[in-house]
């Protein structure tokens, strides 16, 4: 049924030929697709990754390709009869944050399961800065929420606790009677009293998260919450998470456009997987059917119950519903959305959508562009 097949697969290099049975021909009648052979590279990390591409090695490459280097690519590409194309991402937040509501120590839990603390973290990012910095004042600031594209999407749920308030954020945490050190560097863990640090782990993947998390960490400093992270493996990252281990967490926002919109818990709802740890055990509840997990309140089964009535209805009513809870409790805290995503494209490489294309999961990538009728000039 696929356009190419695999023949060889190493750690280093799959290779994929055409299926002569492929389904589609062109408006002409001739047989897709057009490229005999496509030689798929598996770089060790991303510096290899990287120093391939602006040296010219690929037609192709835009899997794990960062907004951050552009100028770079850019450069590469003016020297290997290549262009920089660019596409929209399709994600309604380039890097989002949750917290872990099913944490183990009942002491973090309690904390991170109070709306006010998720939305100081919220309020303490400066966006504007995020977009200037990392994306070049291409993306837009946004909650987490649908993308603007989708026939969900609501301005006051993307505007929803995002503008940078540091005096707002610390009003919050005051509220909580989260105190302070003496030294005024640490919010305290209100019984324990111990500093308020929170170590945790990440996956730099699709965008620029590590450089979109180290500015994240000097806003929320300024708060009185230091977190500690470091970049893993998915392979780690997802046996930690799935073990509850971890007390925080990011991904980027897939499943934001109407492609994928609620077919799954994640991003609107606790998954039971890798790429959330804000109800872990909760997701594994609604999985389950109760047989494992943990019951969630009754908030967390509205969300649920609508993601099911979604599934059957396809209506816009359990869209609103887990969209507006989203903007009213800050499940999850969106940074910025919708920005530039790199393509680097070989002139010699015909038929590529110059700019109509998304990068996002939800379409898978080039699906929607029918690569099958790229050509080699």
């Amino acid at each position: 049924m696929t356009a190419f097949v695999p023949v060889r697969d190493t750690p280093s290099m799959c290779t994929l030929e055409r299926n002569p049975y492929y389904h589609a021909v062109d408006p002409e009648g001739n047989q897709l697709p057009y490229i005999d052979q496509l030689n798929m590279d598996r770089a060790a990390d991303l510096a290899v990754y990287d120093a391939k591409l602006v040296g010219g090695s690929y037609d192709f490459a835009a899997f794990q390709a960062r907004i951050i280097y552009y100028a770079t690519y850019a450069e590469g590409a003016a020297s290997s009869n290549a262009r920089i194309l660019l596409w929209p991402s399709g994600k309604s937040s380039e890097v989002m944050y949750n917290v872990n509501l099913n944490h183990p120590d009942p002491e973090w839990r309690e904390v991170f399961a109070d709306d006010r603390f998720r939305k100081a973290l919220s309020l303490a990012i400066n966006r504007d800065e995020i977009n200037s910095v990392v994306y070049f004042d291409n993306a837009s600031v946004n909650q987490l929420t649908a993308t603007p594209t989708s026939r969900h999407y609501r301005p006051e749920y993307a505007s929803a606790y995002t503008a940078y308030d540091v005096e707002g954020a610390n009003a919050l945490l005051d509220e909580m009677g989260l105190e302070w050190n003496d030294a005024r560097t640490h919010r305290l863990w209100p019984v324990s009293k111990e500093p308020m640090i929170i170590s945790w782990d990440l996956v730099e993947t699709e965008t620029p998260k590590g450089p979109v998390t180290e500015l994240v960490e000097e806003y929320w400093k300024a708060v009185g919450i230091e977190i500690r992270w470091k970049s893993v493996t998915r392979n780690l990252l997802t046996q930690r998470v799935l073990a509850n281990e971890e007390p925080m967490s990011l991904w980027h926002s897939g499943d934001t456009m109407d492609t994928l919109f609620l077919s799954r818990p994640f991003p609107f709802a606790p998954l039971d997987g890798d790429e959330s740890t804000w109800g872990v055990l909760w997701g594994r509840w609604y999985n389950t059917r109760g047989e494992a997990g943990e019951e969630p309140p009754q908030e967390i089964k509205d969300l649920y119950q609508a993601l099911d009535d979604y599934m059957i209805t396809y209506d816009t009513e359990p869209g609103q519903v887990v969209l507006a809870s989203q903007a009213e409790h800050i499940w999850t805290v969106g940074t910025v959305g919708m920005a530039p995503h790199p393509l680097f494209v070989r002139n010699t490489l015909k038929n590529v959508s110059e700019s109509g294309g998304y990068w996002t999961w939800d379409t898978l990538w080039t699906y929607t562009e029918f690569p099958e009728q790229w050509f080699l000039a």
